[in-house]
């Protein structure tokens, strides 16, 4: 998934999307870093964070990717700080 998001809040929960009991993702702000948390496939879960803080008001672009049991996040500040 992408997404554009621009915040001063430290702590929110930005998404979170579940497929029955077991299977779930959740992106969420935790003291202003991205984090990714997600179930694997051997029932554990599993989170990844962003490096750098994102609850600075600024635009940044954010990719959040699962594949099995690998996930990736990245973030970068927007070329253009506009709405």
């Amino acid at each position: 998934m992408e997404f554009d998001v621009a915040t001063a809040e430290r702590q929110a929960l930005v998404l979170l999307a579940t497929a029955g009991q077991r299977l779930f993702v959740s992106v969420e702000l935790i003291a202003g870093s991205m984090s990714v948390s997600y179930r694997s496939s051997d029932s554990s879960v599993q989170r990844v964070n962003a490096p750098g803080a994102l609850s600075d008001g600024l635009w940044h672009h954010v990719v959040a990717s699962i594949t099995n049991t690998v996930c990736m996040l990245t973030k970068s500040r927007r070329s253009t700080n506009t709405i």
